[in-house]
């Protein structure tokens, strides 16, 4: 993708490495030893070539060595349970830019390198013990909930809160703004919600472009700044608030039974 063009030049040693294998359970994560640097005559090109022969495939032509990948040279492979990572971190490992930075949220202490570099160095997470606090509840919300969970997450809690409307999630490529939609029992519109994990913006004129008298609006976001409702009859759900609604219907939220909150 364009945006990684150069990505190779810019990595350290230092740097983290993370490959999800979810399939496995795992991300396996490892520190870069020294920077990239591409060999025309690696070492190890006749034992390649060799090893073709001995499979029986073509080695008349010296390019098969371009058949490997040269990486970069990496401490030894650490596999860590995958739940254990972040969901801030291992959504954007399985996005579609499989390569690149993953960048944190500095303004409240997410940083990537930090986070990963516990595993690295051994630092066990304290037990999941049950939790009524909303400041612990808000922490498991960003480390345990990706984007597309946030949806269903606040989808379940407009049924909750709003019992007389049904509410659908449906989010996806496509959706044209609206993750979630209410309708009376007659199936009148009644309600879109919108999530955005990451709102950057201050108003909320910048998602509904106008107010709809008939319908409530929704905005919900795990990490934002001061948001301003400038639109008659919009709601912005901001994380103290979500935090504080998982705790209130925690009895009835199957994720509040993974993420060891009650009441």
């Amino acid at each position: 993708m364009k945006a990684n063009h150069g990505f190779a030049s810019s990595v350290k040693k230092g740097w983290i490495v993370a490959i999800p294998r979810p399939g496995d359970g795992l991300c396996w994560l490892a520190e870069i030893a020294d920077s990239f640097e591409l060999i025309d005559n690696p070492p190890w090109r006749a034992r390649y070539l060799e090893f073709r022969k001995q499979q029986g495939l073509d080695c008349s032509n010296k390019s098969h060595v371009g058949d490997i990948i040269q990486s970069w040279r990496f401490s030894n492979l650490i596999g860590v349970p995958f739940g254990r990572v972040p969901r801030w971190i291992t959504y954007r490992l399985l996005s579609r830019p499989t390569i690149g930075n993953v960048p944190g949220f500095a303004q409240i202490g997410l940083h990537a390198h930090a986070t990963l570099k516990r595993f690295i160095d051994g630092i066990a997470d304290p037990p999941m013990t049950v939790t009524d606090d909303l400041q612990e509840i808000h922490r498991r919300l960003l480390t345990f909930v990706s984007p597309a969970a946030l949806e269903h997450l606040c989808t379940a809690l407009l049924r909750l809160e709003r019992p007389d409307e049904m509410w659908w999630h449906i989010g996806g490529s496509g959706d044209g703004g609206a993750d979630g939609l209410g309708y009376s029992r007659n199936w009148a519109p009644s309600g879109r919600l919108q999530c955005k994990w990451f709102f950057a913006g201050n108003q909320l004129s910048e998602v509904f472009n106008e107010p709809d008298k008939n319908v409530r609006l929704i905005l919900a976001s795990l990490i934002h700044g001061q948001v301003e409702s400038d639109v008659p009859g919009a709601e912005f759900w901001g994380s103290e608030q979500i935090a504080a609604l998982v705790k209130k219907h925690a009895n009835d939220l199957p994720v509040a039974r993974s993420l060891r909150i009650s009441v």
